[in-house]
């Protein structure tokens, strides 16, 4: 039997799944997260979308622009593919770094590609921000900030949660590009 959503958006349908469906919301997982502990997390490709519009308005509600380079200083985890992928969708370069760089070679690294903006993880963190003060923000996945350090941390270091938009905010981030013309067209 066919989808029954033949034609609608995927993220506002509520078909179940279907064997041999091809649409957005039915296909497999794109990223299955599985942890020793059990803990894991698995993306669809609907997910992936969801992710990375809404991280790349948050992005783009923090100033980054097409061109702009946002240095990925991760080990291996779901956020930094939703990240390098939250950049294409802005234009922007993704720069990765090694999370094993000491806190000079990471200053120049930074430095080098012109950075101006970072996302990390809780541990990684405070050699980014001690070595790359030039950085206008850095969002750490998991943040971990001292009540102490957080009325001095708060503008520039914050937890990643906040890098996204709420869902309303997309539609113009999401559905309209520019034309050369100056008039915006549906995509």
């Amino acid at each position: 039997m066919p989808c029954r959503c033949i034609g609608l958006r995927p993220s506002r349908c509520d078909a179940p799944v279907r064997p041999g469906c091809r649409r957005l919301h039915t296909c497999p997982s794109f990223l299955i997260w599985d942890l020793f502990d059990g803990q894991g997390r698995t993306y669809s490709y609907a997910d992936l979308l969801d992710h990375v519009q809404r991280l790349a308005g948050g992005m783009a509600a923090r100033g980054v622009r097409a061109g702009d380079r946002v240095v990925v200083h991760m080990e291996n985890c779901p956020e930094a593919v939703l990240v390098r992928f939250a950049c294409a969708w802005l234009g922007a370069v993704c720069v990765a770094t090694n999370a094993l760089a000491a806190g000079p070679e990471l200053a120049y690294l930074v430095a080098a590609a012109c950075a101006v903006c970072a996302v990390t993880q809780s541990h990684l963190a405070p050699l980014l921000a001690e070595h790359c003060s030039q950085l206008a923000w850095i969002a750490v996945v998991n943040a971990e900030v001292e009540d102490g350090e957080r009325a001095v941390a708060a503008q520039r270091v914050f937890d990643f949660s906040r890098l996204y938009v709420r869902r309303s905010a997309l539609r113009f981030l999401a559905w309209y590009r520019p034309c050369p013309s100056g008039t915006s067209h549906d995509v």
